[in-house]
């Protein structure tokens, strides 16, 4: 199930949230999230063909989130989605990041969403074989929003959106200050139960979250929340013990 919740209020103490279930059978060799030694302005997991989705945060508070697009393109011999994402990631703002994607060769990489967000501006931009050859931007609407393997908020032909995304607007917001997310673990628990045929058994995941702050004085936050009957239920670490940096004060 590949699906990302997220969360753009522009004004409020926490202006970008987003969250996102992956399995935990994940190979035992995968590694978690952690500064990357030859980026080292980079926070993120390291490519595992188990997981489809792939996030990462810069020192900057720019976030980005990747995963494939339904699609009936051959994928052969293109570049992997977190090379992408790395990319992205060596830009301080939102708005650098989202013009750099603007630019690249679209039959690079295979079709795809994704989102990037800073303190200030969110975009949701798009690859298609509804409009190949092109690379789309959107800004991403304030409020509560659900991405999938299509469009936006399109329901018209995923139940999860069509079920889920009213219920997500009238849930409470999640607290990363106090590391609850309880809201967004139930409604996460009720898609996967949509997404999963009720004759097999769905497989335990964690959540994984990330919160960017409206203060420069407080750290962002890349958690992971595993299944409750684990002992690694909530564990949460700063994305950056140091706080985000001023783009313009950037070495």
């Amino acid at each position: 199930m590949s699906y990302l919740f997220l969360s753009f209020t522009p004004t409020s103490s926490w202006p970008f949230l987003l969250g996102y279930p992956q399995q935990t059978n994940i190979p035992k060799d995968s590694i978690p999230p952690d500064y990357w030694q030859d980026r080292p302005w980079v926070f993120a997991p390291r490519p595992c063909s188990a997981q489809n989705i792939w996030s990462g945060l810069n020192k900057y508070g720019v976030m980005v989130a990747l995963l494939p697009r339904r699609s009936d393109t051959p994928t052969l011999s293109q570049r992997p989605l977190s090379d992408l994402g790395l990319e992205l990631l060596d830009h301080p703002t939102a708005l650098d990041a989202c013009e750099a994607c603007l630019d690249l060769n679209p039959s690079a990489y295979p079709d795809f969403n994704l989102i990037l967000a800073d303190r200030n501006t969110a975009y949701w931009v798009r690859q298609s074989q509804e409009t190949p050859h092109k690379i789309e931007a959107f800004h991403l609407p304030e409020g509560i929003s659900i991405l999938g393997d299509q469009d936006l908020n399109d329901g018209t032909q995923d139940p999860v959106i069509r079920r889920i995304l009213p219920q997500l607007r009238l849930a409470e917001s999640p607290a990363p200050e106090d590391n609850n997310w309880q809201s967004w673990e139930t409604l996460f628990t009720k898609a996967q139960t949509l997404h999963t045929p009720l004759s097999s058994e769905a497989p335990q995941s964690h959540l994984t979250v990330l919160a960017l702050p409206k203060s420069q004085s407080s750290p962002a936050f890349y958690g992971i929340i595993s299944p409750e009957n684990t002992e690694t239920h909530k564990q949460f670490r700063p994305a950056f013990d140091l706080k985000i940096q001023d783009p313009d004060l950037r070495d």
